[in-house]
């Protein structure tokens, strides 16, 4: 979007360019997503109903359509879209039952598409002499772990029938032996969750012990019951998800017909200095507003907003600084680093920022309005391409959403700038 002179939030400004906006990403940006015969997805505008998106393609998230940009992730779970028969009691192929059955019977009712979700029907009845049954959506040696990995279990769970229901449902993680056999203190299966009538995503992350025998791991969900009483119910799980991270992404899917553990490319969105209006000094003013869904992990760091040539020696930024929720705007020169703390956003709830480069060096920046925040010494010359949501490596995505990207080709005010702030929807 181009204008003329115009007023911006009530200041004057000149033409500039909304890159993004509900629903909408500016030609004058790109973003790239690399994914070799693997599907991505994100929730539609009922908040409810999911669709899968191919390479390269824009997703625009939940009920606002904000963008969503996230990091390259892996699904290690096999059989997400809960294909074949080949698992234990007939569900879906590699998910496993790692308890006995005696007096259930587990019945596979087929594969159904709920929300656009793949799920499989599964009625457990009868009356059991044990207390819990565990069902792993893979097998015990399948997949590859190893000690001190954060490792973040999903998956899309509804009743259907509850005639004789369950007393307790638990998320389970367990890291194994390369056998298969269970590591002590890394069984995590206290945390409980309740399913309901309407399709939901749940998430739990662990971290594994040190303890060097730990080579594979499963995710799955523990159902609790009473010994001895009956038992019969029918449940829909699907879209399985287990990934190397302290938190959960959005659903990584192989194929169809073609199970297999697969990854979803980062979301790189960039645009060229050159086709905004501004030049090498990178003189400008970036106004965001989004949201970033939690706290960045220790030792990554999320970014929002960068301007760089290319490599992270050059560059004015906006970040969430690893291990918290702390937003920071810094510059680098040659290496050099040096930055200032904005304040700090609440993950999941939406955020206001802006920054001002005035072509000689200098950053500005705002955060929900407040007063502009300045840091000295960066690069004056040589920058080429804004990035929204990573930085120039491609590793360091702010997993988040980006309701509004507007650029303009000159530095505002440090007044003007916490004004234009305050002012973004």
């Amino acid at each position: 979007m181009h204008s003329a002179v115009m007023t911006l939030f009530g200041v004057a400004a000149q033409p500039g360019h909304v890159l993004a906006a509900p629903g909408s990403l500016s030609p004058l940006a790109s973003l790239a997503r690399a994914q070799v015969s693997t599907s991505a997805a994100a929730p539609g505008a009922d908040n409810q109903t999911w669709s899968e998106f191919t390479a390269n393609a824009p997703r625009f998230a939940g009920a606002a359509q904000r963008l969503l940009v996230e990091g390259q992730r892996g699904n290690a779970i096999r059989n997400p879209r809960c294909e074949g028969t080949g698992g234990a009691s007939g569900l879906p192929t590699n998910w496993s039952i790692g308890t006995s059955l005696t007096g259930l019977t587990v019945t596979n009712l087929g594969v159904f598409v709920v929300d656009g979700v793949h799920c499989v029907r599964v009625r457990v009845n009868g009356t059991p002499s044990a207390s819990f049954m565990a069902l792993a959506f893979d097998t015990t040696t399948g997949i590859v772990a190893a000690p001190s990995q954060a490792w973040a279990s999903s998956f899309f769970v509804r009743t259907v029938d509850l005639t004789a229901p369950p007393s307790q449902w638990r998320y389970t993680l367990i890291g194994r032996t390369a056998t298969g056999v269970a590591v002590a203190g890394n069984s995590f299966n206290t945390a409980t969750f309740v399913p309901g009538a309407a399709l939901q995503r749940l998430s739990r992350a662990e971290t594994l012990t040190a303890d060097a025998t730990i080579a594979r791991i499963t995710s799955g969900i523990q159902i609790h019951f009473t010994a001895s009483q009956p038992l019969d119910f029918t449940v829909d799980i699907g879209w399985p998800q287990l990934e190397q991270a302290s938190f959960a992404s959005t659903p990584v899917l192989p194929p169809a017909a073609a199970p297999a553990a697969s990854t979803r490319g980062a979301d790189l969105v960039t645009a060229p200095l050159p086709g905004l209006g501004i030049g090498g000094g990178g003189a400008c003013t970036l106004l965001w507003s989004g949201l970033l869904a939690q706290a960045a992990p220790a030792g990554a760091a999320q970014t929002i907003l960068t301007l760089d040539d290319g490599t992270a020696g050059n560059r004015f930024a906006l970040v969430n600084a690893a291990g918290g929720a702390s937003l920071v705007a810094e510059r680098a020169l040659a290496g050099a680093v040096a930055s200032t703390t904005l304040g700090t956003h609440t993950p999941g709830a939406l955020v206001r920022l802006g920054l001002a480069v005035d072509g000689a060096g200098r950053l500005a920046a705002s955060l929900n309005g407040g007063p502009a925040m300045a840091v000295t010494g960066g690069p004056s010359a040589g920058l080429t391409t804004l990035r929204l949501g990573n930085a120039a490596s491609g590793a360091a995505a702010m997993f988040g959403e980006t309701a509004l990207l507007r650029v303009l080709p000159q530095a505002l005010s440090d007044a003007a700038l916490a004004a234009a702030v305050a002012a973004l929807p």
